[in-house]
């Protein structure tokens, strides 16, 4: 005698069944979570572009200030100045028409980089004391909390100036 083969769907019935239904939730599931990563990642991306882009803003004034200082005749003081930095706000929440925003469960924080500048005098290299001419290198560093554990940026700059008023 044959037997019957059973089978795990019946022919006869209409609908989806028990295993069908979990599948296509488990499938949709992993899909949300996918565009919904995705979505994180982009944002958190965003932000951290603006920070930089608000932190080559300063650096720019920062070392426009400099050149010219140098340019005006300034004698500056050697080394790494200053020692602890100048303190600068990259992104202030309270302040900006443009912000950032706050994603669910995030603290809005203010955002500070450090700058500091090198000035070396290069007259000697040149023609000597009747031209004038220095070597200024400036950057910032800050802390970056949309990249992984809080990742430490750094944006540097370095240009020659030559002394136009003595």
């Amino acid at each position: 005698m044959l037997k019957r083969k059973k089978f795990l769907f019946n022919i006869n019935q209409l609908g989806f069944t028990y295993v069908e239904a979990i599948i296509s939730i488990s499938l949709t599931l992993v899909a949300a979570g996918a565009i919904t990563f995705g979505v994180g990642k982009a944002v958190r991306t965003y932000k951290s572009i603006y920070l930089k882009e608000r932190a080559l803003e300063e650096l720019i004034k920062y070392t426009e200030e400099y050149r010219m200082m140098v340019a005006y005749g300034e004698k500056p003081l050697p080394g790494k100045q200053p020692r602890n930095g100048h303190k600068v706000n990259i992104y202030n929440p309270y302040q900006e028409q443009r912000g950032l925003g706050a994603s669910f469960g995030e603290t809005v924080q203010i955002i500070e980089g450090t700058m500091f500048h090198i000035i070396t005098d290069k007259s000697s290299e040149t023609s000597g004391d009747q031209s004038g001419y220095f070597n200024i290198k400036t950057w910032i560093e800050w802390e970056d909390p949309y990249v992984g554990n809080t990742a430490y940026k750094h944006l540097a700059f370095e240009v020659d100036q030559a002394v136009l008023m003595k």
